[in-house]
């Protein structure tokens, strides 16, 4: 149970008990703590609630500072570069977080899953499906039995209209592994990517 629905439990029970007990003097010993408990419990939940909406930038700046001093001791260790990228979207930085997966894909660029990690965080977060695409036609070219990276470059060329192009690449996904003929596992992809 997550600490906001605790707190909230606490509110709603301490307002409910403070609604449905009698104001007399001899039930004060009571009411006095429950109604404590029950504003330490709003104020709390009101806390919880304003850090949740506005703690965003502060808590990605601190992240990205962490994340940066783990890099300087290795430059190129790709699960942190990963996780400072996804820092920099949260900021609304895309030239870093862009830097930060050309630096993943400069370690080792022969590997398709690099090049499939990029196009997909690129389309999901900054919607930019030409570039995109030359990162995905390259994973292809240097895995092309993977039927994920088909089905991923039909639902990018839909993106951009290029209907006869989408084809193509669905009926190869479909070629190497028959989940994609399932319209709903289409569907899903396109759906992750937003």
């Amino acid at each position: 149970m997550s600490s906001e629905f605790k707190i909230f439990l606490i509110v709603l029970i301490g307002g409910s008990l403070m609604l449905a007990l009698p104001l007399d003097t001899t039930l004060n010993w009571i009411m006095v703590p429950i109604a404590a408990l029950t504003l330490f419990g709003m104020f709390r939940l009101i806390n919880l609630i304003l850090n949740k909406l506005f703690r965003g930038r502060s808590f990605w700046k601190k992240q990205v500072r962490k994340l940066s001093l783990r890099l300087d001791a290795n430059p190129t260790f790709t699960r942190i570069l990963k996780q400072r990228a996804d820092a920099y979207i949260q900021l609304g930085d895309f030239q870093n977080a862009i830097e930060d997966w050309n630096t993943i894909v400069s370690t080792d660029p022969n590997n398709s899953e690099l090049y499939y990690g990029r196009a997909f965080f690129v389309s999901k977060n900054i919607g930019n499906h030409k570039d995109v695409l030359s990162d995905i036609d390259v994973a292809i070219k240097l895995k092309s039995e993977n039927a994920r990276y088909w089905a991923f470059r039909s639902v990018i060329c839909t993106k951009l209209t290029r209907d006869e192009e989408a084809k193509i690449a669905l009926d190869e996904a479909i070629k190497l592994n028959k989940y994609w003929s399932d319209p709903s596992n289409f569907k899903k992809l396109k759906d992750e990517l937003g």
